[in-house]
This record gives C-alpha cells, sequence and structure tokens, in this order.
C-alpha cells in the first residue's frame, strides 16, 4: 500500500512539472564584451563593469515556472585584509538592454573597505532554474551557469 501511494504522488508530481518543463528555452550563451571603466585604479576605486545582457533575466517562461539571472566574480591574488575575490548578483534585465554594475570593495566583500592591489579577474555567468511552487511540484533540475563574459581590471596602489 505504502509503495502504491509512493508511486502516485511520483507520477502526479511528474505530470504537474510536465508544462513547466517545457515552458523553460534551452538556450545557449554565446559570449559578449563587457568593459570596464577605468581599467586601472586604486584600492578605493568604483570600477563600473559595462555589457549587453544578451538574453532577458528575471522570470522567464510561463509566470513563475523559471528565473534566469546573472551574477558577476572577480579575483586576484590573495593577500590579507583586503578584498582580492567576490561575487554578487546582477539585476534583472531586458534581452539586449545595456547593463552598468558598479563594482566596489564593499559589493563584493563583508567587513573589507579596499581591494587588494594586482590584476584582477571577472566572468560574467548566466545560470537558469526553476520557480515552483509549491515546491514539491518542482522539478529539481538546474541548467548549468553558463560564462557570457570576460574582463580584467587592475588595482595599483596609487591610481
Amino acid at each position: 500500500m505504502r509503495l502504491t501511494v509512493l508511486v502516485v504522488i511520483a507520477a502526479l508530481a511528474a505530470v504537474g512539472a510536465a508544462p513547466v518543463a517545457a515552458a523553460v528555452p534551452m538556450q545557449t550563451a554565446s559570449p559578449v564584451k563587457a568593459h570596464v571603466s577605468p581599467g586601472t585604479g586604486g584600492p578605493h576605486t568604483r570600477f563600473t563593469l559595462s555589457f549587453r545582457t544578451p538574453v532577458q533575466t528575471g522570470p522567464t517562461g510561463q509566470p513563475g515556472s523559471a528565473q534566469r539571472s546573472e551574477s558577476v566574480s572577480v579575483q586576484a591574488t590573495r593577500h590579507p585584509g583586503c578584498v582580492w575575490s567576490g561575487e554578487m548578483a546582477i539585476p534583472a534585465a531586458a534581452a539586449q538592454q545595456m547593463v552598468h554594475v558598479a563594482l566596489t570593495p564593499a559589493h563584493m566583500s563583508a567587513g573589507a573597505r579596499a581591494w587588494c592591489t594586482g590584476s584582477f579577474r571577472g566572468t560574467v555567468m548566466e545560470s537558469e532554474h526553476f520557480a515552483c511552487a509549491p515546491p514539491h511540484l518542482c522539478p529539481m533540475i538546474a541548467i548549468r551557469p553558463q560564462p557570457i563574459a570576460q574582463f580584467t581590471f587592475t588595482v595599483k596602489r596609487r591610481a
């Protein structure tokens, strides 16, 4: 009896999730050009990352069925007491919209107030996952995050 109940619940979950899975467009992220201004700054510089997002981010497909998002991460050589790496979410945007993101030590790390000196490499990642309600009917599938842009900037002791 218990096995029958589990099979019925699994079948209902699969049937309920099928329309949701079909609503998610499977798109391959294509590389986009990203620009950081200024290209070189100091430990307290506010760098601005700019790029044109290739696809709409935020809710996609049927209302509430999927969520597409972008995030930015940066990394340099590790030093104590300063920001050498970090990650932050990028606000939702329309397809082909020019996005400008402020990269500051406070946005990238809790507590540290200055960039470490050195060359930073950054990546813009696009990811997609299901956003279902109630959660028990949501398929546990996430589309692998994909890099869509790469960039660099340099931090010197004195800019």
